[in-house]
Protein backbone atom coordinates (compact mmCIF):
# COMPACT_ATOMS: atom_id res chain seq x y z
CA UNK A 1 0.00 0.00 0.00
CA UNK A 2 2.92 2.23 0.92
CA UNK A 3 4.23 1.51 -2.52
CA UNK A 4 1.60 2.88 -4.12
CA UNK A 5 1.56 6.12 -2.67
CA UNK A 6 5.56 6.28 -2.61
CA UNK A 7 5.33 6.09 -6.18
CA UNK A 8 2.34 8.66 -6.49
CA UNK A 9 4.49 11.21 -5.04
CA UNK A 10 7.88 10.52 -6.60
CA UNK A 11 6.21 11.03 -10.12
CA UNK A 12 4.71 14.76 -8.82
CA UNK A 13 8.42 15.65 -7.14
CA UNK A 14 9.45 15.03 -10.66
CA UNK A 15 7.21 16.71 -12.06
CA UNK A 16 7.95 20.26 -9.36
CA UNK A 17 11.66 19.44 -9.88
CA UNK A 18 11.41 19.59 -13.33
CA UNK A 19 9.24 22.99 -13.57
CA UNK A 20 11.19 24.12 -10.50
CA UNK A 21 14.21 25.62 -12.81
CA UNK A 22 11.77 27.99 -14.82
CA UNK A 23 9.11 28.78 -12.50
CA UNK A 24 9.47 32.51 -13.09
CA UNK A 25 8.22 32.16 -16.33
CA UNK A 26 5.41 29.75 -15.63
CA UNK A 27 4.21 31.90 -12.64
CA UNK A 28 4.13 34.64 -15.42
CA UNK A 29 0.41 36.30 -15.28
CA UNK A 30 -0.43 33.26 -13.13
CA UNK A 31 -1.55 35.66 -9.76
CA UNK A 32 -3.01 32.80 -7.88
CA UNK A 33 -0.11 30.35 -8.32
CA UNK A 34 2.08 33.41 -7.18
CA UNK A 35 -0.14 34.34 -4.22
CA UNK A 36 0.43 31.11 -3.04
CA UNK A 37 3.98 30.49 -3.38
CA UNK A 38 4.60 33.88 -1.81
CA UNK A 39 2.36 34.08 0.80
CA UNK A 40 4.96 33.30 3.23
CA UNK A 41 6.05 36.97 2.39
CA UNK A 42 9.94 36.28 2.68
CA UNK A 43 12.72 37.88 0.56
CA UNK A 44 14.10 35.03 -1.70
CA UNK A 45 14.11 33.73 -5.26
CA UNK A 46 10.78 32.24 -6.66
CA UNK A 47 12.31 29.22 -7.39
CA UNK A 48 13.44 28.77 -3.99
CA UNK A 49 10.10 29.59 -2.53
CA UNK A 50 8.32 27.36 -4.67
CA UNK A 51 10.51 23.95 -3.59
CA UNK A 52 9.49 25.10 -0.05
CA UNK A 53 5.98 25.55 -1.18
CA UNK A 54 5.37 22.12 -3.05
CA UNK A 55 7.18 20.83 0.08
CA UNK A 56 4.25 21.93 2.38
CA UNK A 57 1.51 20.17 -0.25
CA UNK A 58 3.84 17.09 -0.06
CA UNK A 59 3.86 16.96 4.09
CA UNK A 60 -0.07 16.83 3.59
CA UNK A 61 -0.10 14.22 0.75
CA UNK A 62 1.99 12.40 4.07
CA UNK A 63 -0.06 13.15 6.57
CA UNK A 64 -3.00 11.78 4.43
CA UNK A 65 -1.23 8.22 4.28
CA UNK A 66 -1.64 8.28 8.55
CA UNK A 67 -5.19 8.38 7.85
CA UNK A 68 -5.15 6.07 5.42
CA UNK A 69 -3.49 3.97 7.70
CA UNK A 70 -6.37 4.85 10.36
CA UNK A 71 -8.77 3.80 7.86
CA UNK A 72 -7.11 0.12 7.06
CA UNK A 73 -7.02 -0.03 10.80
CA UNK A 74 -10.75 0.71 11.33
CA UNK A 75 -11.43 -1.77 8.39
CA UNK A 76 -9.87 -5.06 9.52
CA UNK A 77 -11.92 -4.06 13.23
CA UNK A 78 -15.13 -4.58 10.84
CA UNK A 79 -14.26 -7.15 9.60
CA UNK A 80 -13.30 -8.97 12.79
CA UNK A 81 -9.77 -9.09 11.61
CA UNK A 82 -8.48 -7.37 14.64
CA UNK A 83 -10.80 -9.14 17.18
CA UNK A 84 -8.99 -12.06 16.43
CA UNK A 85 -5.53 -10.93 16.40
CA UNK A 86 -6.16 -10.17 19.60
CA UNK A 87 -7.25 -13.38 20.84
CA UNK A 88 -3.76 -14.43 20.15
CA UNK A 89 -1.24 -13.31 22.65
CA UNK A 90 -0.78 -10.41 20.47
CA UNK A 91 -1.54 -7.39 23.25
CA UNK A 92 -3.39 -4.32 22.12
CA UNK A 93 -0.07 -2.38 22.92
CA UNK A 94 2.03 -4.05 20.08
CA UNK A 95 -1.04 -4.21 17.70
CA UNK A 96 -1.62 -0.68 18.00
CA UNK A 97 2.21 0.61 17.67
CA UNK A 98 2.56 -1.84 14.91
CA UNK A 99 0.59 0.63 12.74
CA UNK A 100 1.65 3.92 14.51
CA UNK A 101 5.13 2.59 13.28
CA UNK A 102 3.74 2.09 9.50
CA UNK A 103 1.92 5.49 9.66
CA UNK A 104 5.19 7.67 10.91
CA UNK A 105 7.41 5.36 9.04
CA UNK A 106 5.44 6.36 5.80
CA UNK A 107 5.28 9.87 6.46
CA UNK A 108 8.98 10.05 6.68
CA UNK A 109 9.70 7.74 3.45
CA UNK A 110 6.73 9.86 1.42
CA UNK A 111 9.16 13.13 2.19
CA UNK A 112 12.19 11.47 1.65
CA UNK A 113 11.30 10.45 -1.47
CA UNK A 114 9.91 14.21 -2.43
CA UNK A 115 13.02 15.17 -1.83
CA UNK A 116 15.09 12.35 -4.18
CA UNK A 117 12.10 13.30 -7.08
CA UNK A 118 12.20 16.97 -7.00
CA UNK A 119 16.47 16.91 -6.80
CA UNK A 120 16.31 14.42 -9.61
CA UNK A 121 13.41 16.63 -11.78
CA UNK A 122 15.72 19.40 -10.91
CA UNK A 123 19.09 17.82 -12.63
CA UNK A 124 16.76 16.35 -15.51
CA UNK A 125 15.76 20.02 -16.45
CA UNK A 126 19.38 21.37 -16.17
CA UNK A 127 18.61 23.48 -13.16
CA UNK A 128 21.58 23.74 -10.30
CA UNK A 129 20.01 20.58 -8.50
CA UNK A 130 22.96 19.85 -5.82
CA UNK A 131 21.91 23.77 -4.44
CA UNK A 132 17.87 22.17 -4.60
CA UNK A 133 18.15 19.31 -3.35
CA UNK A 134 19.99 20.38 -0.62
CA UNK A 135 17.21 22.86 -0.18
CA UNK A 136 14.51 20.27 -0.62
CA UNK A 137 15.57 18.10 1.94
CA UNK A 138 15.84 20.71 4.51
CA UNK A 139 12.30 21.76 3.68
CA UNK A 140 11.42 18.12 3.50
CA UNK A 141 13.15 17.52 7.21
CA UNK A 142 10.77 20.53 8.69
CA UNK A 143 7.72 19.24 7.57
CA UNK A 144 8.12 16.20 9.66
CA UNK A 145 6.87 17.07 12.50
CA UNK A 146 3.76 18.68 11.49
CA UNK A 147 2.62 16.00 9.75
CA UNK A 148 3.33 13.49 12.61
CA UNK A 149 0.94 16.08 14.65
CA UNK A 150 -1.53 14.85 11.82
CA UNK A 151 -0.82 11.15 11.73
CA UNK A 152 -0.76 11.11 15.67
CA UNK A 153 -4.39 12.80 15.76
CA UNK A 154 -5.44 10.51 12.73
CA UNK A 155 -4.49 7.07 14.78
CA UNK A 156 -6.07 8.67 18.35
CA UNK A 157 -9.02 9.04 16.37
CA UNK A 158 -9.06 5.62 15.91
CA UNK A 159 -8.03 4.65 19.53
CA UNK A 160 -10.87 6.66 20.88
CA UNK A 161 -13.59 5.02 18.24
CA UNK A 162 -13.25 3.61 14.92
CA UNK A 163 -16.34 5.46 13.84
CA UNK A 164 -14.36 8.62 14.36
CA UNK A 165 -11.82 7.91 11.68
CA UNK A 166 -13.55 9.81 8.86
CA UNK A 167 -12.99 12.49 9.96
CA UNK A 168 -9.15 12.57 10.00
CA UNK A 169 -9.73 13.11 6.22
CA UNK A 170 -11.92 16.39 7.12
CA UNK A 171 -8.96 17.24 9.34
CA UNK A 172 -6.40 16.90 6.26
CA UNK A 173 -8.48 18.96 4.49
CA UNK A 174 -8.39 21.67 6.70
CA UNK A 175 -5.30 21.94 7.65
CA UNK A 176 -4.26 21.91 3.60
CA UNK A 177 -6.29 25.08 3.51
CA UNK A 178 -5.43 27.19 6.24
CA UNK A 179 -1.59 26.10 6.08
CA UNK A 180 -0.12 25.74 2.74
CA UNK A 181 -3.45 27.33 0.50
CA UNK A 182 -3.87 30.25 2.95
CA UNK A 183 -2.24 32.66 1.07
CA UNK A 184 -4.95 32.24 -1.38
CA UNK A 185 -8.10 33.56 1.24
CA UNK A 186 -6.32 35.96 2.89
CA UNK A 187 -7.49 34.27 6.29
CA UNK A 188 -7.03 35.97 9.57
CA UNK A 189 -3.63 34.39 11.30
CA UNK A 190 -5.81 32.76 14.14
CA UNK A 191 -6.99 30.49 11.35
CA UNK A 192 -4.21 30.00 10.14
CA UNK A 193 -2.85 29.31 13.43
CA UNK A 194 -4.92 25.76 13.43
CA UNK A 195 -3.17 23.89 10.78
CA UNK A 196 -0.04 22.66 12.63
CA UNK A 197 1.97 23.18 8.65
CA UNK A 198 1.85 27.08 9.34
CA UNK A 199 3.98 26.87 12.66
CA UNK A 200 6.68 24.62 10.08
CA UNK A 201 9.93 26.68 10.27
CA UNK A 202 10.08 27.82 6.47
CA UNK A 203 13.14 27.06 6.26
CA UNK A 204 15.58 27.62 3.21
CA UNK A 205 14.30 30.74 3.02
CA UNK A 206 14.68 31.52 6.82
CA UNK A 207 16.83 30.36 9.71
CA UNK A 208 15.86 27.13 11.53
CA UNK A 209 13.22 27.64 13.89
CA UNK A 210 13.62 24.98 16.83
CA UNK A 211 10.81 25.59 19.11
CA UNK A 212 7.68 24.90 16.97
CA UNK A 213 9.50 21.37 15.97
CA UNK A 214 9.70 20.44 19.95
CA UNK A 215 6.60 21.79 20.65
CA UNK A 216 4.86 19.51 17.68
CA UNK A 217 6.68 16.69 18.19
CA UNK A 218 5.86 16.89 21.96
CA UNK A 219 2.28 17.58 20.65
CA UNK A 220 2.70 14.05 18.53
CA UNK A 221 3.82 11.83 20.99
CA UNK A 222 1.38 13.17 23.55
CA UNK A 223 -1.91 12.76 21.08
CA UNK A 224 -0.16 9.14 20.21
CA UNK A 225 -0.16 8.16 23.74
CA UNK A 226 -3.66 8.96 24.51
CA UNK A 227 -4.57 7.36 21.77
CA UNK A 228 -3.12 4.45 22.77
CA UNK A 229 -4.51 4.55 25.90
CA UNK A 230 -7.90 4.72 25.09
CA UNK A 231 -6.95 1.77 22.62
CA UNK A 232 -6.48 -0.17 25.22
CA UNK A 233 -9.93 0.29 26.62
CA UNK A 234 -12.33 0.23 24.81
CA UNK A 235 -14.14 -2.35 23.42
CA UNK A 236 -13.24 -3.97 19.68
CA UNK A 237 -15.13 -5.25 16.91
Amino acid sequence: LLASWAGGVAAYGLIVGFMQPSVEQLASGNSPFEDVVRSSELGADLSTLFGMTMMGFFAVAASAWAVNVATRMRAEEESSRTELILSSPTSRTRQHLAYVTIAAGGVVVILLLAVAAMTVGNAIAGGNWSSAGSDALRAGAAQIPASLVMASVALALYGFRSSLVPAGWILVIAALFLGPLSGMFGLPQWAEDLSPFTHTPQVPVARMQWTPIVVMLCVAAVVTVAGWAAFRRRDVG
